[in-house]
């Protein structure tokens, strides 16, 4: 049996290193945060990294993100988008710890085996090809409390006749979700449940301004207006979010743009 989960999981690294998604220049990132220029895919394949970046949908969360041995990404709150960072390795064991967990989840002489990952609110292995660009949702869980992650990868295309846009439901309790368009008979994105992420759609940018709300499955109950998007433009591709509470629903928006500048060294 290990013989063959060993080859299953080697197959599947070969597969994704044949199936390149990775960007040939820089891509220009905006949030609430601010903006950021990350270098392009074929530059970390040269150095045999992946690029990831953690989103954190967890209410009231103070969290470190850490990739085998090392802790990436050391300070992510709620609403939090992180710059994309290196990864190095095909097959990573991610995992969630509080902020509060200290010093030995930075410990850079741990091995990265389960009894390492001891308090971790979650975990998962994940296959990354080189130079390729992934993005780690973390959200509350369904039931209770605690954590868990989803992890994409992010296909990112500059298309210059149209706006790319996706649609992530990290919401555990508001239910199915639409993405709706002013002016748009039927919703970008319907019916979406909780933890889905069904890729980017393209969207004619000509048009607008784009008012983005997100709605009930009925079509009809607004749940919360995306006000980090004003107008969608060729070229950008978009993520929106959904976070909160019941009756404090929030939307986090990530706008990504390939090629707008030369990364920064």
């Amino acid at each position: 049996m290990k013989s063959v989960l060993t080859y299953s999981i080697v197959a599947g690294v070969v597969l994704l290193a044949g199936c390149k998604n990775q960007t040939d220049k820089s891509v220009t990132t905006k949030t609430s945060e601010g903006t950021v220029t990350t270098p392009a895919g074929d530059s970390a394949e040269s150095r045999g990294t992946s690029l990831v970046r953690v989103v954190d949908a967890v209410p009231g969360s103070d969290l470190v993100v850490r990739a085998d041995k090392d802790a990436p990404f050391d300070k992510v709150d709620y609403k939090t988008v992180t710059p994309y960072r290196e990864v190095r390795g095909n097959l990573v064991r991610f995992a969630v710890f509080p902020r509060s967990a200290g010093a030995r989840v930075h410990d850079s002489t741990m091995a990265s085996t389960t009894s390492s990952d001891s308090g971790a609110l979650a975990t998962n292995n994940e296959a990354l090809s080189d130079g390729e660009r992934y993005t780690i949702f973390l959200m509350p869980k369904d039931e209770g409390d605690g954590v868990t992650m989803r992890i994409v990868n992010d296909r990112l295309e500059r298309d210059s006749a149209k706006a790319q846009i996706r649609f992530v439901n990290a919401a555990p309790r508001a239910g199915e979700l639409d993405l709706t368009m002013q002016g748009e008979k039927d919703p970008i994105f319907d019916n979406v449940n909780y933890k889905s992420e069904a890729g980017y759609k393209s969207i004619d940018a000509e048009r607008g301004p784009h008012a983005l709300t997100v709605r009930r499955d009925d079509g009809r109950t607004a749940v919360a207006p995306v006000r980090g998007i004003k107008q969608l433009k060729s070229g950008k591709s978009y993520t929106v979010v959904v976070a909160g509470l019941p009756g404090q629903w929030e939307v986090i928006t990530i706008e990504d743009e390939v090629g707008a500048n030369s990364p920064k060294r």
